[in-house]
């Protein structure tokens, strides 16, 4: 059996995930929860992950806090679930992505890095389990945009499906994945990012539940067409990106035409769900023959953005698609990620690649993660 834990961009809590993956690499998903971070644990996660520097004392503390979180709370989920820690075989644990900037962010000659913490040694230490962090700098290391790096999972748990099925899954970034010939997936550009950061701002809420917020305002297609100018979505795949660059300052240095304080929040929270909406369904447009959408992630649960994805999808073609939450295909889509992981800690154990040239971008296809022992 393997765990997998993974904290999004979303920050909004801990998925974690058990799986048993035998040697033909069929895969069993055993259980799931997600756990909700401490108040101080969420907030000080989000403030390290802004554009501008930290101190290394925020970041070590951080780090540290982080580990020991998921080690607790993965010593909790086994309780619960009446798992024996000596059936787990390892850890796969993602950690919190604080910086990610991959090749091409700013210049061919600017270094790229990726850094994600939560300290794998306070995870080992607390659940005596083997665990395997630090999954993407080998890919950065070897070229790659060391993201996505679900699709290869995704190619696993869909072998029976045709190259007609597409799979995206909507967090704080949206990304895709999909076969042709070969295996492809990519950042789209921001999923839940951009309006659950304008719901905290203007309602003090995590997030805008269904979408009903949004409901309530008027597109602003001027706006939208600004926002849509953005560099990054011309950007030929592999690519990848993260909050560095999809955030509320992001936002504010495209509207200072329109007056962005001016505006009516409701009208702002409209027009971002319409972005998320607009760059989902233009890339599924450029998934040749693909007709079955599964969407996972917490996206899947914003009845309005759901909604607009398939209007899009249908205006744009006439014989429709068919867009459904992961459930309908039987897959937790609040554990796919987590799971992936778990399934990226055997793979590693096995010293089997994790990461694709067609996916990511490296020279190489590489092995993933460092092991750390209790």
């Amino acid at each position: 059996m393997f765990v997998g834990v993974m904290t999004g961009t979303s920050v909004d809590g801990l998925d974690i995930a058990a799986i048993e993956v035998d040697l033909d690499e069929k895969i069993e998903f055993i259980a799931s929860e997600t756990t909700a971070f401490p108040i101080d644990l969420r907030e000080n996660l989000l403030a390290l992950s802004k554009a501008e520097a930290t101190s290394i004392s925020s970041y070590g503390k951080l780090d540290a806090a982080l580990g020991k979180f998921i080690g607790n709370s993965v010593n909790s989920f086994l309780r619960r679930f009446g798992i024996d820690p000596k059936d787990v075989r390892a850890i796969g644990s993602h950690g919190q992505t604080i910086r990610h900037q991959p090749p091409g962010t700013h210049g061919k000659d600017e270094q790229s890095f990726t850094l994600q913490i939560g300290d794998p040694n306070q995870i080992a230490h607390i659940t005596k389990v083997i665990t395997i962090a630090d999954f993407r700098r080998m890919d950065i290391a070897a070229g790659g945009q060391g993201a996505p790096l679900v699709p290869l999972f995704h190619q696993r748990i869909l072998k029976k499906q045709s190259s007609d099925t597409a799979l995206v899954n909507i967090g704080g970034i949206a990304n895709i994945t999909y076969i042709e010939e070969v295996l492809h997936g990519y950042d789209i550009g921001p999923g839940n990012c951009l309006v659950d950061a304008w719901c905290q701002r203007n309602l003090n809420k995590p997030y805008d539940d269904q979408g009903n917020w949004a409901r309530t305002g008027t597109l602003n297609d001027q706006l939208l067409k600004r926002l849509l100018n953005e560099p990054y979505f011309s950007v030929q795949p592999p690519k990848s990106t993260g909050k560095e660059l999809f955030n509320l300052d992001w936002l504010k240095k495209n509207t200072t035409e329109y007056h962005l304080e001016r505006m009516n929040s409701q009208d702002v929270q409209r027009t971002l769900l319409e972005l998320t909406a607009v760059t989902i369904s233009k890339s599924l447009k450029n998934a040749p023959n693909v007709s079955n959408v599964i969407v996972c992630g917490g996206g899947r649960s914003n009845e309005f953005l759901m909604e607009r994805i398939s209007s899009l999808l249908d205006l744009e073609d006439k014989d429709g698609y068919v867009l459904d939450a992961s459930e309908r295909w039987g897959i937790d889509g609040d554990s796919l990620e987590a799971s992936a992981f778990a399934w990226l800690a055997f793979r590693r154990l096995n010293n089997l690649v994790g990461a694709v040239p067609s996916v990511t971008g490296a020279k190489k296809p590489s092995i993933l993660g460092a092991i750390y022992t209790p």
